[in-house]
């Protein structure tokens, strides 16, 4: 099975989880594909936007706890070069010339939450959760989360995301401005198409120069990635990380010891 499915209708591109039996947990598989689709997309003029959502019933659940696992089991070095490459990966729609749209179906967390920041806009399920959860399996933040939330959410509210590691809903996501539109999951897929359109109908050079402009910060995203990298190289050579995931899989609260 194609782990990352590829379509298109017209002037709008799909860009899709699909392994939903794991509720699309991101692989190196996966970031592998989307960064081989950037270059094609991008060299494309029929595509005037690109949708990314998730198969099934979640966007994506984030890390995949075998791989966080395995890393356990690595040199320091050895993660943090790693770790820069998977994220780059995966954060490389934010290249995409064309505004990119995430659709989150459900469950978006962790790297994969913060991949949607890396996105232009966010349109959401009533249903969808969002939220890093980090912290909460022992790991510090990744996928340039203490880049990208301060400047896509503000200070206040990414302390208290990344610090928390909280699950937000789909009506606080929106309230809080992370999410720009909610619909209910089966008006969805029709209206981010609807959005898509409205943007298809204005001339591409000026939509395409105006997200250029609002991007140009993104070149400092570079030296987070490498503060990132480092603090989860430490993190993966924890006890508290072992900790943290089995808790997880056995549904309870996790003692941290610090180690």
């Amino acid at each position: 099975m194609t782990s990352i499915l590829f379509q298109k209708e017209g002037p709008i591109a799909w860009i899709i989880f699909n392994d939903p039996d794991h509720l699309n947990a991101l692989t190196d598989e996966m970031g592998r594909e989307i960064q081989r689709l950037v270059p094609l997309i991008n060299k494309d003029p029929e595509i005037r936007v690109v949708i990314v959502t998730g198969s099934g019933r979640a966007f994506s659940a984030g890390g995949n706890l075998d791989i966080i696992i395995a890393r356990a089991k690595k040199k320091a070095a050895v993660n943090q070069r790693e770790m820069i490459h998977f994220y780059r990966q995966f954060l490389s729609v934010g290249e995409i010339k064309v505004p990119v749209i995430a659709m989150i179906n459900g469950p978006a967390i962790g790297a994969a939450f913060c991949m949607t920041l890396a996105c232009d806009l966010r349109i959401a399920s009533t249903t969808a959760k969002m939220g890093v959860n980090f912290v909460k399996i022992g790991l510090s933040p990744g996928m340039a989360g203490t880049f990208l939330l301060p400047q896509v959410l503000g200070i206040p509210l990414a302390s208290d995301l990344l610090l928390t590691g909280r699950t937000l809903l789909a009506d606080e996501a929106h309230q809080k401005g992370i999410v720009h539109r909610l619909f209910a999951p089966e008006q969805l897929r029709e209206e981010t198409l609807k959005i898509a359109h409205e943007i298809v109908a204005n001339a591409p050079l000026a939509v395409q120069t105006a997200k250029a402009g609002i991007k140009r910060h993104l070149h400092q995203m570079k030296a987070a990635l490498l503060f990132e990298s480092k603090g989860q190289a430490r993190c993966f050579g924890t006890k508290d990380i072992i900790e943290g995931i089995e808790a997880i899989r056995a549904k309870r609260p996790p003692q941290f010891s610090g180690m």
